[in-house]
């Protein structure tokens, strides 16, 4: 098995990460399942093959070792919140868990003097645990943003980061894991005050951080000194109007037409053996690991979405859509030799051109040379471009792409965005007109959402998926907002534009996806928006 999470993980080092554990998930269990339980018994399950960590100090000047550090945490956790729900149910052994490992990477960065890398070996060890135990892939994922978020901890503690660069942070790694903000920020909230109270006396600890705390044992909490109450209540404010704002436009959604019938139908999608791994993953087509949350995998399945965006599943292969790329090259180079037309008309018999009309002429050769060879290529396998009828924003399985939309906009009444009216700033001056709607890939969105949190506005990040069956590609956004009569030509002959994403020019287009950074679709009835976090 450890194989595997290293096949899974690939930056595993091996000198950082546990080997085989010699304890199963059914002995964890079996611990969480005591009635009896203790933080302690937890803690020796662990020490069978983290011995020499849990030994070492952990480079405080307390002096405590990781063990004792732990379970001073452990402890806390049991005394305030052992008893209670955590935020909408969240499983609190897995939550134990992840206590118990919080810093079990530490004593290896500090013994390589790595001691700055503490929270990714810290990471990186929890992965493979959760791995190997059994955890759901978003039980990994929640415990690695918690152990790497460390914003809430600098915000408390300094004045580097203000509430607003906070908010963005915590926010991102929220929308990351599609989990609410407001519920991942509570998390981190228990988190920091388990974690930060074990410094203290009432921890059974040495006197350290008891200044920061207040704790009220009759109601089992543990509140913040005043100080830090007041920069920290601006902050549940912001994600508190943010989930606002989310459940009336998640409200929108759910009443949109084709949501609802897609909605309706999701009962009938079954799940079965055969659509996860042996980890209860889900599973694309071609047999890799989805990149579809459950709700969004069962809902590209149903008939109303397939009715709408296409049937993927009965039409789409890699060797579709490869013919259907060279399809597109001959449309692009079609273009090329037109706009070079128009510039040879209207420039010949002008000496100072001569030259460049030359370029421009041979240019139109190879590109009608290459149009030939291309069409040859179709012909011969007998491609249909009218058959290839469905959406090409695909991912790299072959499935539904959702792509991402930061705003602090709402969504108007039927669920959906409105195009807005744009300037243009072309040679006749600026006349309002709509280009579309502008969607992308969640890191140019995170990009747009942390500009908007740091002009305080509160930005929703959407997920949608896109009908787009004709999109023009671009190599940059050299004419976005400036060439009126450029863009409504591409309207006139194309539902969308997309900028391709040139990162890893390897991966441009080829195979399976649509690999783009930037996508500005024009009619608003080819967006599906799903989720908004």
């Amino acid at each position: 098995m450890f194989e595997e999470s290293i096949a899974i993980f690939p930056n595993f080092r091996r000198d950082q990460e546990p080997g085989e554990l010699s304890f199963s998930r059914a002995d964890l269990d079996e611990v969480f399942s005591n009635p009896e339980y203790k933080p302690e018994d937890l803690l020796a399950l662990l020490k069978k093959d983290f011995s020499q960590d849990y030994g070492d100090p952990v480079g405080v000047w307390e002096g405590y070792s990781l063990a004792e550090h732990t379970a001073m945490v452990l402890g806390q956790f049991e005394k305030y919140y052992g008893n209670k729900e955590l935020p909408e149910g969240l499983d609190k052994n897995g939550f134990r868990l992840l206590l118990a490992v919080h810093d079990l990477g530490k004593p290896a960065a500090v013994r390589q003097d790595k001691k700055y890398e503490e929270h990714e070996y810290t990471a990186r060890k929890t992965e493979t645990i959760f791995y190997q135990l059994g955890f759901p892939k978003q039980d990994w994922q929640l415990a690695k943003a918690l152990i790497m978020n460390k914003f809430l901890g600098q915000y408390l503690k300094s004045q580097d980061i203000d509430a607003n660069r906070c908010f963005a942070e915590i926010l991102g790694s929220a929308q990351d894991l599609a989990i609410k903000p407001e519920k991942f920020f509570k998390l981190l909230e228990i988190y920091y005050k388990v974690d930060a109270s074990s410094y203290t006396e009432e921890a059974g600890g040495q006197k350290s951080l008891d200044d920061l705390f207040i704790f009220d044992k009759e109601n089992k909490n543990i509140n913040l000194a005043p100080e830090l109450e007041a920069k920290v209540a601006p902050l549940r404010e912001k994600f508190k109007k943010h989930q606002e704002g989310l459940d009336e436009n998640q409200k929108k959604i759910e009443g949109n037409d084709l949501y609802k019938n897609i909605a309706a139908e999701m009962d009938a999608v079954e799940i079965g053996p055969d659509n996860k791994d042996r980890w209860g993953c889900l599973l694309a087509p071609n047999g890799k690991t989805s990149e579809l949350p459950e709700k969004e995998w069962k809902m590209t399945r149903t008939p109303s979405f397939k009715n709408w965006f296409g049937d993927w599943q009965a039409k789409y292969s890699e060797a579709d859509f490869a013919h259907w790329l060279k399809y597109q090259e001959i449309r692009r180079r079609q273009e090329w030799i037109h706009d070079n037309e128009e510039y040879i008309e209207e420039r010949s018999g002008q000496e100072f051109y001569a030259d460049s009309v030359k370029m421009y002429q041979s240019n139109n050769e190879k590109d009608r040379e290459e149009i030939a060879a291309l069409q040859a290529e179709l012909d011969q396998v007998n491609f249909k471009p009218e058959e290839s009828d469905y959406s090409k924003i695909l991912d790299r399985n072959g499935e539904p792409r959702l792509v991402c939309r930061s705003s602090s906009w709402g969504l108007n009444e039927k669920g959906g965005f409105d195009a807005p009216f744009l300037k243009s700033e072309d040679w006749q001056g600026t006349t309002p007109f709509q280009l579309g709607i502008f969607l992308g890939d969640k890191s140019e969105a995170k990009h747009h959402l942390g500009v908007q949190t740091a002009q305080e506005q509160i930005p929703n990040m959407y997920y949608a998926f896109v009908n787009c069956r004709a999109p023009r590609f671009l190599d940059g956004k050299y004419f976005w907002n400036k060439e009126e009569k450029r863009i409504k030509h591409v309207q006139k002959h194309y539902d969308s534009f997309l900028v391709k994403d040139t990162s890893n020019r390897t991966e441009r287009f080829s195979g399976s996806q649509a690999n783009f950074i930037d996508l500005v679709v024009f009619n608003p009835d080819n967006v599906l928006v799903v989720e908004a976090k």
